[in-house]
């Protein structure tokens, strides 16, 4: 049997301000951040902090825009959304 190469999936989940958001890195060393929840809130940083950083930023935008078109935020984003825009 040939050996393959492990593929490195390490993942950390972080809750901040109650929400859950994970971390894994990216095959050329960056990593990807996601918002557990809403999977396809994702974005990506060269590191930790900037890949938290650019994740609130893409929750954000779509909380505005959910905001923007008349439809409700979620009750679980509610108080983040408050905080941060």
């Amino acid at each position: 049997a040939m050996m393959s190469q492990p593929q490195r999936v390490d993942q950390l989940i972080v809750t901040i301000e109650g929400i859950e958001y994970s971390f894994h890195e990216d095959l050329d060393g960056g990593i990807v951040s996601t918002v557990v929840k809403y999977p396809s809130c994702q974005a990506y940083g060269a590191n930790l902090e900037e890949a938290l950083d650019a994740v609130q930023d893409a929750l954000i935008s779509v909380l505005e825009d959910l905001d923007g078109s008349g439809n409700s935020i979620p009750e679980d984003l509610r108080e983040f959304y408050d905080a941060h825009h």
